[in-house]
């Protein structure tokens, strides 16, 4: 099986790139200013972003698990490769 480092390489720093246009706050900061607004909104308009930003914050915390569970992973990968030399 060919292994594909640079392909690999440039699909990580996509990914990161991603993450740092998510990582921006200023969506966040003009979010908070919408809902300031007097009369903004019903009780279950309220309820549906908030089950919005719940998720949204779930899905990070899983994102964050599974990055560090990948680095932890990679790492080990790499110790066993150097012991077996």
């Amino acid at each position: 099986m060919d292994h594909d480092l640079d392909m690999l390489g440039r699909k990580i720093t996509s990914l990161d790139e991603l993450l740092k246009r998510l990582s921006a706050a200023e969506r966040r900061r003009q979010l908070i200013k919408i809902i300031k607004q007097p009369g903004w909104t019903t009780p279950a308009e309220f309820r549906l972003v908030e089950v919005v930003v719940d998720h949204l914050s779930s899905q990070l915390k899983v994102l964050e698990k599974l990055e560090t569970q990948l680095l932890d992973a990679s790492q080990m990968v790499g110790e066993k490769q150097r012991q077996s030399k």
